[in-house]
């Protein structure tokens, strides 16, 4: 049974390292619900493909910032194992949105994004590679 007197940080406990994608998530997937959605696109045709990079990125990075730290999966955090697991989920929430995409009034299901989508996974892990190297030379 925990104890419920212990003074835990949030940002120390499990929800602490979490929360953050699941709120990221359920963003993405709100922002994905809408209707037509119109986008500013200041680098032209491609700004979408940008966004989708970006926002696929952050939530790779947050999912292994997660699953790095949580304490919990440390048995599961050999570097080949955890990256495959963490690039693998990632590819299938991808999908997963462009298809409910196809299924939303004025959007559609795109292999572009999809694509794009893709590559922002594998760049969320390399950028998390980057921070939590220097994270631990600074330490």
């Amino acid at each position: 049974m925990p104890n419920i007197n212990k003074d835990t940080n949030l940002l120390e406990s499990n929800w602490g390292l979490w929360l953050p994608l699941i709120i990221w998530f359920i963003i993405m997937i709100s922002v994905s619900s809408y209707p037509k959605l119109e986008i500013p696109q200041p680098l032209g045709k491609m700004s979408d493909k940008y966004a989708h990079l970006i926002e696929y990125a952050i939530l790779t990075f947050l999912l292994t910032r997660a699953w790095t730290l949580d304490k919990r999966l440390e048995k599961y955090n050999t570097y080949s194992y955890r990256y495959t697991i963490i690039l693998l989920l990632s590819i299938i929430l991808a999908a997963l949105d462009e298809i409910h995409q196809k299924f939303i009034p004025g959007r559609f299901c795109s292999s572009l994004d999809f694509i794009a989508d893709s590559i922002g996974n594998g760049l969320g892990i390399i950028i998390w590679n980057i921070y939590f190297k220097i994270r631990i030379d600074t330490d």
